[in-house]
């Protein structure tokens, strides 16, 4: 069977159920196996939170007595949805009822897929009551066709039954193709942009017609042109497809220096997912550049700090460095930090790496000490400090540096 991501995405996490007893015979599993949500979030090589044996895994002391709450699926623990659209998503509710007589503390603690958390809604059952468990999830793949099996594994306070599995499983299809399946511009000169053609290729649907074009990074889209056209019949068929759109791709000049990340989002009916995403990356590179130290990625523009103490701070410098037939006219200036709360920037004076050669303008970049505790390292919940120079060539305008760090 091929292997599928599926992604839960959270609406809410109601309370905390108890903790274990014999502490120190699950220490390992708390450490190894039962990953904080967030903690999973942030570790994108672990794939497996809650391994199939983990019952086997923790025992329990406890008991079972006619006054322990009991878990009864009402409709069933495990969900077969079907046929459902590659990124497509899909929701399901799993309902259990409480039949024992003492009180049902239900936690999620993870899935076989990188996920956050799922909703148990109320967390706390009482004696004859239940609870609704929702999952939410986008099956992702790329692979055009295959099956999966995930699992969710929730904790309960049922003695002998520490863990109970919920089991969701179908197949994804896809009736949209898109060729090439991404956009990689490789270096995109800031004075003369760049374009690209992707193919669509619909498969098993009536039609193929896009209602709305949109760009998940609004700060760029100005700079961004689609232009969209029927497909002439010899590719489509050439795809064996029913239906073929050209969407072609125009990026104009003037694109700040730096990593360019985009995801063109087209609106068309297809069931389960209304929204297709064609990814569009590259660099945008011209006469200005930033030099740094090994932490500095100068091909994404993109300093990653790391953990910073309050009580120390942090300083580093960069160097931007101006050549070409403007450099003794541009000139530089801070001109945002996003968000401003911690991270400082200033530029110094520029020299020459030699006579008649470009120039170094020192930018120096301090997170003060006593700073508040705050966590900009990219990832799922969080995103780095945007630091924007602007400048007066008359081609590249605008330098985005990418800072990331976490204040302890």
């Amino acid at each position: 069977m091929r292997r599928v991501v599926v992604v839960c995405v959270a609406i809410s996490l109601g309370g905390v159920g108890g903790w274990w007893s014999a502490r120190n015979r699950i220490a390992f599993v708390e450490r190894h196996v039962l990953a904080p949500a967030d903690d999973v979030l942030r570790s994108p090589e672990l794939n497996i939170v809650a391994p199939a044996d983990l019952e086997e895994v923790v025992s329990s002391d406890q008991t079972p007595s006619e006054e322990d709450p009991k878990i009864e699926f009402v409709n069933g623990s495990e969900h077969q949805f079907g046929t459902m659209e590659r990124f497509g998503r899909k929701r399901h509710v799993f309902i259990i009822r409480n039949t024992g007589k003492g009180p049902l503390v239900l936690t999620p603690r993870g899935t076989t897929c990188k996920c956050t958390v799922f909703q148990v809604d109320p967390p706390k059952v009482a004696p004859g009551e239940q609870t609704r468990v929702t999952l939410e999830w986008v099956a992702e793949t790329q692979e055009e066709e295959t099956n999966f099996r995930q699992e969710a594994t929730v904790e309960t306070n049922v003695p002998g039954q520490t863990f109970v599995k919920l089991i969701i499983d179908g197949k994804v299809t896809s009736s949209l193709k898109a060729v090439p399946t991404s956009v990689s511009l490789g270096d995109v000169a800031v004075g003369a942009g760049a374009q690209a053609t992707v193919q669509l290729f619909a498969f098993r649907q009536p039609g193929l017609e896009v209602s709305q074009v949109d760009f998940a990074d609004q700060e760029s889209a100005s700079y961004f042109d689609i232009k969209i056209d029927p497909l002439a019949q010899d590719a489509i068929k050439a795809q064996a497809a029913d239906h073929g759109l050209a969407v072609r791709i125009v990026v104009k000049p003037g694109l700040p220096l730096g990593k360019l990340s985009q995801q063109i989002l087209l609106e068309m009916p297809l069931g389960d997912k209304p929204v297709f995403q064609i990814p569009v990356n590259g660099t945008v590179v011209g006469d200005i550049a930033v030099l740094g130290p090994k932490q500095f990625d100068s091909d994404q523009n993109r300093l990653v700090v790391g953990r910073v103490r309050r009580a120390e701070g942090a300083k580093i410098t960069l160097q931007v460095l101006v050549k070409g037939p403007y450099k003794s006219q541009t000139r530089l200036k801070v001109q945002s930090i996003d968000p401003p709360d911690v991270l400082r920037a200033t530029l110094g004076e520029s020299k020459e790496t030699r006579k008649g050669g470009p120039l170094l303008f020192p930018l120096n970049l301090e997170i003060p000490t006593d700073s508040p505790s705050v966590n900009h390292l990219e990832g799922d919940q969080t995103d780095p400090v945007r630091v924007v120079i602007g400048t007066t060539h008359p081609h590249a305008k605008r330098i985005q540096l990418l800072v990331e760090f976490v204040i302890e």
